[in-house]
């Protein structure tokens, strides 16, 4: 189901913009001052939880200032404030990396049906890919949300918010930006989680499970689950089994994630690598080349994200001059794997991430420096249809548009789409457990949804394949 937006370039609406946002500070001021407002959030009841897909066909880094998240049931009663105090959000990110918020448990008074999400209009921005940082212009601080189906307390679903076409931009005279978002908001018994970081508290070889928290979502308790399928590889980007990998996870070790979230909070983990063991006590940035100097072997990043020794990553505004003439130089590959790269890999505008020390004059003095993997906003998010065949020889699956649902490609319509599934696609049906399968178990009775990046007219390589029986 497609959101209930708030349309973020529409006319009418920007002439009663005071008024839209003065209504949405009432109606959620009052719904706060309920009795789940201020609460902390609890790591392992109701919803709690947050997630935003943020590949969205964009290059530009879009992040929001959350006030306050509040629940709405059907005949509109509103829930105390979920969000424990305000938060930043990323919304897009060319990464496709998963960002979100941790949410107090939601009240046992029945199913809801949405949220209300009131942002601080005067706090987003969007860090461009010449390096500029700029306003993005929102018409109204309220974003309201339908869910595609009911959520409830201690449902164990995730609510993620996804991109159900790229964001339309248009620069304004004073230089800021005017997006329209196309959200829509799922509550799923499983969620695809994407460059997660995660922090080890114990390990069980005999069960092939990891106990951990993520940064990122106030400290969450999960439980990491590998198999023979997982794709593992040490803090040297050397590929490892299972065993061996799990005996590298020491307690607050951090390994990156991605993989399937389930509703008890289990993640199965498709792909996992331990992170450089100075990582935790070195900053970490993340941004766009603006300059590069081959003889120096320095560069000039604008920075617009930084991870501290907390492992939570939060919004940076700066320009950072970058000594890599000792670093590790590394390609990201996607789901974990990186392949070893040089200096001359580099090139302005490229995103890259970056981990080092600040010395005496200012200069980041990085260890490591990985060349992002870009691919996820290729696709402009998930693309949602119908199977309506399966080639096994050639691996690909045939998809059309769903019932009287359009099929979207990075936000036109197509009538027909070609998936291409290999190795490293995470291919799984949409249940309780997130059950992988193999792509002879894809039926033409299958709702498909899809994650991965352009690769022709009409053609898809996919890093993550959802099915889900529509009869």
């Amino acid at each position: 189901m497609r959101s209930n937006r708030v349309p973020m370039t529409h006319p009418k609406i920007r002439t009663t913009l005071a008024r839209t946002a003065v209504a949405s500070l009432a109606l959620l001021a009052a719904a706060c001052s309920g009795g789940s407002a201020g609460t902390t959030p609890d790591s392992r009841s109701g919803a709690g939880l947050l997630l935003v897909d943020t590949a969205a066909g964009s290059d530009d880094v879009i992040t929001v200032q959350v006030l306050a998240v509040v629940a709405e049931r059907a005949d509109g009663q509103l829930s105390g404030n979920l969000l424990a105090q305000p938060a930043t959000l990323v919304l897009t990110d060319p990464r496709g990396a998963t960002a979100g918020l941790p949410l107090a448990a939601l009240p046992a008074d029945g199913p809801q049906v949405g949220l209300r999400i009131l942002v601080d209009g005067a706090a987003t921005r969007a860090a461009r890919t010449d390096g500029s940082r700029v306003v993005v212009r929102l018409p109204g601080t309220e974003l309201r949300l339908v869910a595609d189906q009911p959520f409830s307390a201690g449902d164990g679903r995730a609510l993620e918010i996804t991109h159900a076409t790229p964001p339309q931009r248009s620069v304004a005279p004073d230089g800021s930006l005017d997006v329209r978002l196309d959200l829509a908001l799922h509550a799923r018994d499983d969620a695809a989680v994407r460059a997660l970081t995660a922090r080890v508290a114990a390990v069980d070889l005999a069960a092939r499970t990891v106990a951990a928290v993520l940064p990122a979502f106030g400290d969450r308790a999960v439980e990491l689950a590998f198999d023979d399928q997982s794709r593992l590889f040490d803090d040297n980007g050397a590929a490892r089994g299972v065993d061996d990998f799990l005996r590298q996870c020491g307690s607050d070790s951090e390994l990156r994630i991605d993989g399937i979230r389930s509703g008890d909070d289990r993640v199965a983990c498709r792909s996992a690598e331990h992170q450089q063991r100075g990582r935790g006590s070195e900053p970490q940035y993340t941004g766009r080349l603006a300059s590069l100097d081959a003889g120096a072997q320095t560069f000039v990043l604008d920075a617009f994200l930084r991870r501290g020794a907390d492992g939570r990553e939060l919004p940076f505004a700066g320009t950072l001059t970058v000594d890599a003439s000792a670093a590790t130089i590394r390609r990201s590959l996607g789901g974990g794997a990186h392949a070893p790269a040089s200096f001359a890999e580099l090139a302005v505008g490229g995103l890259v991430e970056v981990e080092g020390q600040q010395d005496a004059r200012g200069v980041l003095v990085a260890r490591e420096v990985d060349i992002e993997d870009e691919s996820g906003q290729h696709a402009g998010g998930e693309i949602e249809g119908a199977v309506t065949a399966v080639d096994l020889a050639t691996r690909t699956i045939v998809v059309g548009p769903r019932r009287d649902d359009p099929l979207l490609l990075a936000g036109q319509r197509v009538d027909r789409l070609e998936v291409l599934v290999d190795e490293a696609t995470v291919l799984f049906r949409d249940d309780v457990r997130a059950t992988p399968i193999g792509l002879d178990e894809v039926r033409t009775t299958d709702r498909i949804q899809v994650r991965g990046s352009v690769i022709g007219d009409r053609r898809v390589r996919a890093t993550s394949v959802r099915v889900r029986d529509d009869r």
